[in-house]
């Protein structure tokens, strides 16, 4: 066989080249924070995917004009049983409402990027390879991806009972791939919480109660979802009762 030439030889090296500069790059574009065997990580806030005037005083206010469902529509709904695959989750990102920047991720993978520290993605399928993450319900940390979850932060079931089993496949798509709606949190901890809502779940560190009380009623509000009893409301003034006492 022939002896490769030099010019033969550089030009599969430049494109090698070429590729890992890009590779790197997407990498750069959807790393986050500093490295994670380097971080001190503080508490973080279920709050911060929400717009900035969506603060505890709005919530307040926005929870009592919130109706609780009927005896009526709340029969009807026990007469459709609800069944999680009814909502199309983990999809593409940009499908939920994430933005450009999570295109080709999915809304899990998105979540786990954007709520992380020093996260690192290999960049040909989005997969998390490092990070570091503060469970926003506890305050703990974890820098092991199979120990932090996905927490949909009004349960689906919990949607489904309020009147989502009437919405089209596209509302339950969108809904189940809202960044509003989705959390990483401590796989433990999910399966805690489950399909509890705040009147029969509400976070051990009460320090997390505001902010996980102001995503729960900005996401019952933007999908118009009732309350399903006065029980819920009563738990969500207790939560809102720890906000900061400037509204924030």
């Amino acid at each position: 066989m022939a002896k490769q030439s030099g010019a033969k030889k550089v030009v599969p090296a430049l494109i090698g080249l070429i590729l890992a500069i890009g590779a790197a790059a997407v990498v750069q574009h959807l790393r986050v924070g500093s490295d994670p065997d380097d971080v001190s990580l503080g508490a973080t806030t279920l709050g911060r995917a929400l717009s900035e005037d969506q603060t505890a005083a709005w919530a307040a206010t926005t929870l009592a004009n919130l109706p609780v469902i009927s005896r009526a529509d709340l029969a009807e709904a026990k007469n459709h049983p609800y069944d999680r695959a009814a909502f199309p989750h983990w999809e593409e990102a940009t499908v939920g409402g994430w933005g450009a920047q999570y295109t080709g991720c999915t809304a899990r993978q998105a979540t786990m990027i954007r709520d992380g520290q020093g996260v690192v993605v290999e960049p040909e399928d989005c997969w998390v390879a490092k990070g570091a993450w503060t469970d926003p319900y506890t305050g703990d940390v974890s820098t092991q991806y199979g120990a932090v979850s996905v927490d949909h932060v009004v349960p689906l079931a919990a949607a489904w009972k309020a009147g989502a089993w009437q919405w089209s496949e596209a509302q339950r798509t969108k809904f189940a791939n809202d960044p509003d709606e989705l959390a990483a949190v401590g796989y433990d901890v999910n399966q805690d919480k489950g399909a509890k809502g705040p009147d029969e779940w509400l976070p051990d560190n009460p320090d997390a109660w505001c902010a996980y009380a102001v995503r729960w009623i900005a996401v019952k509000d933007e999908y118009a979802l009732p309350l399903l009893n006065e029980d819920e409301r009563t738990a969500l003034e207790r939560a809102l009762d720890t906000c900061a006492a400037d509204g924030a």
